[in-house]
């Protein structure tokens, strides 16, 4: 097959979709300046108020500056909680500090304040604001375990410069800088209207409209932005490797989504306690996935984007050039190689965690499941034209249990392939 052509086309796209975002951005740090300015120049006037025994001009600059500070504090605190999974250094895990160091410096980016390693099919740039809406994040890079696990350390490497176009913005500044604000933006927001309290409500004031308005405008360069980050990625890695690493992460997840989680939970009916999952699960994609099985996946991830907010992936291999075929298997998975050493005390740690959380969703599905075969096996025997509508629900019901995606779906945080967070982004 011949190589798509790049289209240029969306550059300019680009630059007339981030003018809207741009000014509202913009506005929205101007209303936050004015706060800061109406205390300031609050706590100016009772100065001023004081050494001149200006009556009315203390009470004034009083009044400013508490009404100031009352929408301030509450847009200044706000944090977000921190993420889930295990801290990684240095000294644990050589192999994958110095491959995120060797794309840093390709890329000149910043450094990462945080590394963690989670239970969800993930490969992400986590901001947590240390002033708010004012700004000062905590850069937090998390990697999903069973990410690591299903690709190779080359397509990682890939999906990893990619964060730093979104932390940096090495082919795009103004692109990534309003990329982080609406990652970032949004979640204050719904965490501060969340709280049940009135400051918290007068603080947002004038900023909700400003912030939806905002988020309405960004839909459209979040997309965009992910072009970006593909192109740098090709740059960093290569235009061929950071297509097999796109397609290798989706079809990752349709295994999860289609095959590994619903064939675990399966077992509920006739295991008693659940296996690690997560010792198991480069072993059981080698045993279960076929050829043909892949280019199902592939075709229909070729038209439908699994993730909210990410191009279709068509579209994404024709931006870089490339054309839509399945990656080469590796030998080792970049767990294997980035891990090294503390690979199999890791497995352990993860999986001791998973049974301690899911033992209970395990015992919960096995009786949902027992009793649906019970049922199953009384309303089998009747037509179902016979059956009363509530007896017809039943059986349905019954039935949709049998089907190991109705546990894959119904566990709580048990399922990391089904996690939303950018998989790729």
């Amino acid at each position: 097959m011949s190589q798509p052509p790049r289209h240029p086309a969306r550059k300019n796209r680009h630059a007339l979709g981030l003018a809207r975002p741009i000014m509202l951005a913009w506005l929205t740090y101007a209303y936050l300046g004015l706060l800061a300015g109406l205390f300031s120049g609050g706590l100016c006037a009772l100065v001023v108020g004081v050494a001149l025994s200006v009556l009315w001009l203390q009470m004034l600059g009083l009044g400013t500056a508490i009404l100031a500070l009352l929408c301030l504090l509450p847009l200044l605190r706000v944090r977000l909680p921190s993420p889930p999974g295990f801290r990684l250094t240095a000294r644990k895990t050589p192999k994958l500090f110095e491959t995120i160091k060797k794309i840093r410096r390709k890329t000149g980016g910043t450094k990462l304040d945080e590394i963690r390693l989670t239970e969800d099919f993930e490969l992400r740039l986590l901001l947590l604001p240390r002033l708010g809406f004012f700004g000062w994040p905590r850069k937090i890079l998390l990697i999903g375990l069973p990410m690591l696990q299903l690709l190779s350390r080359k397509e990682i490497a890939a999906l990893l410069a990619r964060q730093f176009e979104h932390l940096d913005g090495y082919l795009d500044p103004r692109g990534a800088w309003l990329y982080r604000l609406s990652q970032t933006w949004p979640a204050l927001r719904q965490h501060l209207e969340a709280r049940d309290s009135r400051l918290a409500h007068l603080g947002l004031g004038p900023l909700r409209v400003l912030l939806s308005r905002f988020e309405a405008a960004s839909r459209l360069f979040v997309q965009d932005h992910e072009y970006q980050a593909d192109e740098l990625g090709s740059r960093i890695i290569g235009p061929r490797i950071m297509a097999d690493a796109l397609i290798a992460s989706y079809l990752a997840r349709c295994f999860l989504d289609e095959q590994f989680w619903p064939r675990f939970w399966a077992r509920a009916e006739t295991s008693q306690k659940p296996q690690a999952p997560h010792g198991t699960m480069r072993a059981a994609r080698s045993a279960c996935t076929t050829r043909e099985q892949n280019e199902r996946w592939l075709r229909a991830a070729l038209e439908h984007s699994q993730v909210d907010n990410e191009p279709v992936l068509y579209e994404r291999l024709r931006a870089l050039g490339q054309v839509p075929e399945q990656p080469p298997l590796s030998t080792y998975s970049a767990a294997h190689v980035l891990l090294g050493e503390a690979l199999p005390h890791i497995l352990k740690d993860f999986d001791s965690h998973w049974l301690k959380i899911h033992a209970r969703n395990w015992e919960a599905h096995r009786t949902n499941m027992r009793e649906a075969r019970e049922k199953v096996a009384v309303f089998s025997h009747c037509e179902p034209e016979n059956l009363l509508a509530r007896d017809q629900h039943r059986y349905g019901l019954a039935l949709s249990r049998r089907n190991p995606l109705f546990g894959a779906r119904r566990a709580s945080r048990s399922d990391p392939g089904r996690n939303r967070g950018q998989a790729s982004g």
